[in-house]
C-alpha cells in the first residue's frame, strides 16, 4: 500500500495533539516492564516488528509511543539500539523512520530472517553482560511468534515481549512443529495486559496487548 509525504505528516500532526497521552502509555509500559527487569540486567535493544502502515494513527501512534519509551529506556541504560521490520514499508516509511534514529532492517517474518536479527542483539550487547532486549510485536500474526521464538530460543528469557496474549498464540498454534518448544515458552511467563484506560490512545493501537518475559 503506498504512502505519501503528506499522508505522513497529517496522520503525525493528529498523534502529537495527544501528546500527553502518548507519554501516559510509555509510563505504564515502562512501569510492567521495570517490574520485570533485575537490576544487574540492562536493556540494549529495542526491536519493532510488524508496525503496519504509517498512514494510520493507530500505527504511527505505536511508533511515537516506542519512541517516548526509547527515551525512558536511555535514560536507565545509556545507548539502547532501535531497529524496525515491515516488510509492506515503501521507500517514503523507511525514511520517516530513519529521520527518527529507527534503524530500518529487512524482513519477510521467516525463522532465517529472525537468525540474520539475531546480529543486531550480539552486536548491541557486546561486552555488556546480563544484556536484554524489547519485542515490540504487537498484533502479530501467530505465526510471526512461532519463527521468532524459534529463531531466538537459546536466549529466549533475555526477551520481553509487548504483543499478543501467549494463550491466543498457543490456541492459534495447535498444529504447529513446534508446539512443544512454544508451550513451553509461552507457559513459563506471567502476562501483564496493558490497560490504556483513560487516555486518548487510539483502541486499536494496543488493544489484547500484554508483556511478558519467559523463564525458562
Amino acid at each position: 500500500m503506498s504512502v505519501t509525504v503528506g499522508e505522513i505528516e497529517d496522520v503525525e500532526k493528529k498523534v502529537m495533539e495527544i501528546h500527553s497521552d502518548i507519554e501516559k502509555a510509555s509510563e505504564r509500559i515502562c512501569n510492567i516492564i521495570d517490574s520485570m527487569i533485575l537490576n544487574h540486567e540492562k536493556l540494549v535493544l529495542f526491536e519493532i516488528n510488524g508496525i503496519g502502515n504509517l498512514k494510520y494513527k493507530h500505527c504511527m501512534t505505536q511508533v511515537h509511543v516506542a519512541l517516548s519509551l526509547l527515551k525512558r529506556f536511555k535514560e536507565k541504560n545509556g545507548k539502547v539500539r532501535i531497529t524496525s521490520r515491515e516488510p509492506n514499508h515503501n521507500d517514503v516509511e523507511k525514511e520517516y523512520l530513519e529521520n527518527k534514529r529507527i534503524k530500518v532492517r529487512e524482513v519477510c517474518f521467516t525463522a532465517e530472517d529472525y537468525l540474520k536479527a539475531t546480529e543486531d542483539y550480539l552486536e548491541a550487547s557486546k561486552g555488556i553482560q546480563n544484556s536484554i532486549y524489547i519485542c515490540y510485536m504487537l498484533h502479530g500474526m501467530p505465526e510471526m511468534y512461532e519463527e521468532y521464538i524459534a529463531a531466538h530460543y537459546n536466549h529466549i528469557n533475555q526477551i520481553v515481549f509487548i504483543g499478543n496474549e501467549p494463550k491466543h498464540i498457543l490456541d492459534y498454534l495447535k498444529a504447529s512443529k513446534n508446539l512443544k518448544m512454544i508451550d513451553e515458552v509461552l507457559a513459563s511467563t506471567v502476562p501483564k495486559p496493558l490497560d490504556m484506560t483513560g487516555t486518548s490512545i487510539p483502541k486499536h493501537a494496543f488493544s489484547a496487548t500484554f508483556i511478558y518475559r519467559s523463564n525458562i
